[in-house]
């Protein structure tokens, strides 16, 4: 009990207000989360290990980037420095949502085909795929099977560039969270709302044949707020 009351010193104010029997709980609960998170990290940590040891990619070349073939008006306007160039390729459909083609369509498909090859390869080898986030129950985590480091150039050469134009204000980015989903009738139809945590996000379109598919802002919140619904009319 004396190890309690020394930790429970550490608890916010509003937790030592209560009784030392629920304080205690409050510990216990604390501890058990920090213990299951160890535990998923290590499994995490277990699978990733395998699907570097032994998946093999379906386009190797993917892994370079210089393969990727990416709108050329787009990179000759950052390799020259040219905001002006820079702003023709792109729609600000509004303040601070732009849009403009990216990748041609065989980049596409060849990432597409890549996917499919890696959920069949899981599936294959009686393992689970980790999902992007709690959201989504269709997808794949891109750097889990050997995209980091082609993500990471993507993001020096391409998409800071246009940070460092469009949102002068923020900060280099220094890190990514790649990953890709998939929707579907009779699988995950829409994504609710919801705040990225992270300064610039890319979406990019990759599927085939299909309607919908829009993507929706719905208006700019602080720190206080992320979760609060949107209202009337807010949608963009």
């Amino acid at each position: 009990m004396d190890y309690f009351k020394k930790l429970c010193h550490h608890l916010p104010d509003h937790i030592q207000a209560l009784p030392l029997h629920q304080q205690k709980e409050f510990m216990m609960y604390l501890l058990r989360r920090r213990r299951d998170e160890n535990v998923s990290m290590r499994l995490y940590q277990e699978y990733k290990d395998i699907v570097k040891a032994d998946y093999q990619h379906l386009h190797p070349s993917l892994l370079d980037l210089s393969t990727w073939l990416i709108n050329g008006n787009l990179i000759k306007a950052i390799d020259e420095d040219d905001e002006d160039a820079v702003r023709e390729v792109l729609t600000e459909v509004h303040p601070g949502i732009f849009e403009f083609p990216m990748l041609k369509e065989e980049t596409c498909n060849l990432i597409l085909e890549e996917v499919e090859n890696f959920e069949a390869w899981n599936i294959a080898k009686g393992l689970k795929i980790h999902r992007p986030n709690s959201m989504n129950n269709y997808g794949a985590i891109l750097d889990d099977f050997g995209f980091e480091d082609v993500l990471n150039e993507l993001m020096n050469t391409i998409i800071d560039p246009l940070r460092k134009i469009l949102y002068s204000h923020m900060k280099k980015l220094d890190s990514h969270h790649g990953f890709i989903v998939s929707y579907a009738i009779g699988k995950d139809t829409k994504l609710d709302f919801h705040v990225d945590t992270a300064e610039v996000t890319l979406n990019l379109c990759l599927g085939k044949e299909f309607t919908g598919g829009d993507l929706y802002f719905g208006g700019v919140r602080c720190s206080n707020h992320t979760n609060t619904p949107p209202h009337q009319g807010i949608y963009l």
